[in-house]
């Protein structure tokens, strides 16, 4: 699946399939949440920890900007979340523009912003808003 929970058993069956030890690991935005956790709940196989556009902190509600407090519980409602992200693609047509890399080529915006074939092609950016607190 694509929860939060899921992906950290997943980080956590690969390292434990390969054997690694010692790791350092490399981790990016959402997947700082999963290695943060990873080493957390594994400090001594961790060497280091490398990050960028990473959650260094609990998130909480109150203090988010007000646009996402006004969103978010919108987003997380049924019919309004399905409608915004899997049909109206949102999550990909603002938020990720207005957080996405600064150096966005044309080409990489049109590919980000193209709608999905499938509506279960989205179902991650749906899930997101459900598991922020």
């Amino acid at each position: 699946g694509y929860h939060y929970d899921d992906h950290s058993r997943y980080v956590e069956g690969f390292v434990e399939a390969l054997g690694l030890k010692d790791i350092t690991l490399v981790i990016q935005d959402w997947g700082s949440l999963i290695g943060f956790r990873y080493a957390h709940e594994h400090e001594a196989n961790v060497r280091g920890i490398a990050f960028m556009e990473a959650s260094v902190r609990p998130l909480n509600f109150k203090d988010m900007p007000l646009d996402t407090r006004i969103m978010l519980p919108v987003v997380r409602t049924f019919p309004f979340g399905y409608l915004l992200i899997q049909v109206g693609n949102i999550f990909l047509s603002k938020v990720s523009v207005m957080r996405g890399p600064r150096d966005r080529t044309p080409t990489t915006a049109v590919q980000t912003l193209t709608p999905r074939s499938h509506p279960f092609c989205s179902r991650p950016p749906q899930l997101l808003p459900e598991m922020t607190p």
